[in-house]
């Protein structure tokens, strides 16, 4: 209800603006945001998804389609987003949906050995695979 009244036209604009400093307006995208994020503390993770995709806030849309078990839609989203610029974390993104190694090795890469993400994801990877000894470099 909080943000459909921000679109409300009743009561008027003058009056509205008469208390508009004595309380705190928040930009409708923020609102949507915070209630996104409620909404996967609370397990609603559709709802959330629909606030995402809305804001265009692609990494949070990544997560919810996870979360989702959507993983070719994730793997979708990712694939897009590389396109336009290349980053770690969307590297390391791909990397978990498609169980693919070389992701995790090229975000490591391009992070110039710095990405935490990476390289646990890497470990993690080894692990999972019964190879501690690499999962522990």
């Amino acid at each position: 209800e909080l943000i459909d009244q921000q679109d409300n036209k009743d009561p008027s604009s003058s009056f509205r603006l008469e208390y508009f400093h004595s309380t705190p307006v928040y930009p409708t995208w923020k609102l949507k945001s915070d209630i996104a994020n409620i909404y996967v503390k609370l397990g609603l993770v559709n709802n959330a998804l629909d606030l995402y995709l809305h804001l265009k806030k692609w990494s949070d849309v990544i997560s919810c389609y996870q979360i989702l078990k959507k993983l070719s839609l994730a793997e979708h989203v990712i694939r897009e987003q590389l396109k336009i610029k290349e980053t770690p974390d969307l590297l390391c993104s791909l990397g978990e949906v498609t169980d693919e190694f070389e992701y995790f090795e090229r975000a490591w890469i391009l992070s110039k050995e710095r990405n935490g993400r990476a390289q646990r994801l890497m470990g993690k990877y080894y692990f999972n695979r019964g190879n501690y000894e690499k999962a522990c470099e």
